[in-house]
């Protein structure tokens, strides 16, 4: 699997990891008390999984592993084709033609 794939997959699978994650540490209430709030310690493991995913992603850029520039879409894009039916010198392996210049 390509690694945005994985970290979509992460992304929405979260709230159920955290939910599983503090499970063993919830109290059974006693009648007539409220059940305890883990809201703090959840926002905590929220934001460190949200760090996480940031460095993910930015290790996953050094890598280049992203597509981020031009040249990583190249294959979806038509060659240009002039109105004379030539293409581009550089796609045909040479620079500017003799006495263009």
């Amino acid at each position: 699997m390509s690694c945005s794939v994985l970290l979509r997959a992460t992304a929405h699978a979260a709230p159920t990891f955290a939910t599983a994650a503090f499970a063993p540490f919830g109290t059974t209430p006693k009648p007539g008390q409220a059940p305890p709030s883990l809201w703090q310690q959840k926002a905590v493991y929220f934001v460190c999984q949200v760090g996480l995913l940031c460095v993910g992603l930015w290790k996953c850029n050094n890598m280049g592993l992203l597509p981020t520039h031009e040249s990583d879409w190249l294959a979806f894009r038509d060659p240009p084709v002039f109105e004379d039916g030539g293409q581009v010198a550089y796609l045909r392996g040479g620079g500017l033609p003799q006495g263009s210049w």
